[in-house]
């Protein structure tokens, strides 16, 4: 399931991605529009959300103690449009290389709560 997700998320990554194009206009635009800051805004918080629903069913809890599986789903979403961005603006970004290495952060953490679940 996470491999898939970040498959996705590295499909819409990159110099000519129509998505995060939109998205990141829209961003600016909300800056000055209450209305499309709020219509940005929810769009942010059901991805946060589907992001933490996942964790759970990945996650038997959070791999480091203090953080919530709803941070968590923030952090991965803000690291994911960070990403995007930079896509965007960096010419021959190593979009390859960065998502293998999410991979393994988020193999490692989930590592980590396997073996803390074992204990």
């Amino acid at each position: 399931m996470i491999k898939q997700a970040l498959e996705s998320a590295k499909g819409r990554c990159g110099e000519d991605s129509f998505f995060h194009k939109i998205f990141f206009t829209l961003m600016v635009v909300g800056l000055n529009n209450e209305k499309i800051r709020e219509q940005v805004g929810d769009v942010l918080e059901k991805e946060n959300k589907a992001l933490s629903d996942n964790l759970t069913r990945v996650w038997s809890g959070s791999p480091i103690n203090g953080v919530s599986l709803d941070t968590w789903g923030v952090l991965f979403n803000a690291i994911i449009d960070g990403l995007a961005l930079q896509a965007l603006m960096i010419k021959d970004f190593p979009v390859e290389t960065v998502y293998e290495g999410i991979e393994k952060l988020f193999t490692t953490l989930s590592n980590v709560t396997i073996q803390e679940g074992d204990k």
